[in-house]
């Protein structure tokens, strides 16, 4: 089955998306539609994330104060829900691996000391925050892909003083670790 959900724009509040194609029906042409996405002064989204035509999820950020922002889409309209407790973050993106294993990345800012990764887990009714390593003062996550429930992906980078380097971390079902990298920035 193949399912679409692109381009989610803020400024203008619509968000597009794709008509789902089933299997032994390939031979339809895929019928976009501009469907309206809940009103908010300030909003950026950064990621969307599709696990059927009735379920997808778009995630960012609202810019002052910095709070995060969480869409999902039910077939028929995008309607906000709660990130839980995480002042002063950004989410930057998401990954629906299954209806109720939903991963959401990002960063707090000045969390007491300095920026930290976020990594929100959904089961598909509510969000918790996940412990995610910080190796320096500066930790952001931009992007995270899925293999499987236990093989998850965030990267992002670290800041110490003035070097910016990869930050790599893997979900192995239970924790959240940091994978090595060659480093150089």
């Amino acid at each position: 089955m193949l399912v679409g959900c692109l381009g989610v724009s803020a400024a203008n509040h619509l968000t597009f998306g794709a008509v789902s194609v089933g299997e032994g029906l390939a031979g339809l042409e895929l019928a976009w539609s501009i469907v309206p996405s809940p009103p908010k002064a300030g909003v950026a989204l950064y990621g969307v994330s599709a696990f059927s035509p009735t379920q997808a999820w778009a995630v960012g950020d609202i810019y002052s104060p910095l709070t995060p922002i969480i869409y999902r889409w039910n077939g028929v309209a995008w309607k906000q829900v709660s990130p839980g407790a995480v002042p002063y973050s950004s989410l930057r993106d998401v990954v629906a691996i299954s209806a109720n294993d939903i991963w959401a990345v990002g960063y707090q800012e000045d969390a007491g000391e300095g920026d930290v990764t976020v990594t929100l887990h959904s089961d598909g009714v509510s969000w918790t925050r996940a412990s995610s390593p910080n190796p320096s003062d500066e930790n952001y996550l931009n992007a995270v892909a899925a293999v499987a429930a236990n093989d998850v992906w965030a990267v992002g980078y670290k800041e110490t003083d003035t070097l910016y380097s990869e930050l790599i971390l893997h979900w192995d079902g239970s924790a959240w670790t940091e994978s090595p990298t060659r480093g150089g920035g």
